[in-house]
């Protein structure tokens, strides 16, 4: 009996990073390579088995297709959730950036100011 099919990605999975668009399509690629490498595709190239193995075979060859073509998907979907997180935290790094100038300038000011005013303001804090 052939292996069970990985299971299938979850947001979390794919939001956490333990199931990328790279392991995604290694996993079609290896689906692939165990259509042309499982015993019963060996027999039925080399003439051996009878017609219910070739009616096996198409129907662990549609499986496969399905399971890649389902793999693909969920490597396009990676993709993008992976374009958007990318663009999430360059938006959160440029605001962080202003936020961090904001602060600056604020500390400044208030440095200008209990300079302008002196000692009295240090004292009312």
């Amino acid at each position: 009996a052939p292996p069970a099919p990985p299971p299938p990605a979850t947001a979390k999975g794919v939001l956490s990073g333990r199931l990328d668009a790279d392991e995604i399509e290694a996993r079609a690629k290896a689906a692939a390579a165990e259509a042309l490498t499982s015993p019963k595709a060996a027999a039925a190239a080399a003439g051996e088995g009878d017609g219910e193995s070739v009616g096996e075979l198409k129907e662990e060859n549609a499986r496969l297709r399905s399971t890649i073509g389902s793999l693909r998907g969920e490597a396009q979907q990676a993709a993008a959730s992976a374009e958007a997180l990318q663009r999430q935290a360059e938006n959160l790094s440029k605001e962080y950036g202003k936020v961090v100038a904001q602060k600056e300038s604020l500390e400044n000011r208030l440095a200008d100011f209990e300079l302008v005013m002196g000692d009295s303001v240090k004292k009312e804090k």
